[in-house]
């Protein structure tokens, strides 16, 4: 390879590291917020006001319920 290529090829292979770093994060998030979603739910919050707070419906707050209850189970 050319010394262009090796540090293109370098250059790619850091990006997917940095990808897969911020994907772990994301994930990392997303199932901290089912579960706070889920206690929130439980302790006699709303599906609805829990939606207003995440900017979404009151079926997806359900849809993280049942995920999170799923994720326990497993």
């Amino acid at each position: 390879m050319s010394t262009n290529t090796e540090q293109m090829f370098k250059q790619l292979q850091e990006i997917q590291t940095d990808i897969n770093y911020k994907k772990e994060s994301i994930n990392d998030k997303l199932n901290h917020r089912k579960n706070v979603v889920r206690f929130c739910y439980a302790e006699g919050m709303s599906a609805i006001k829990i939606g207003q707070a995440l900017d979404c419906t009151r079926q997806r707050v359900y849809v993280l319920i049942e995920e999170a209850i799923k994720d326990e189970e497993e």
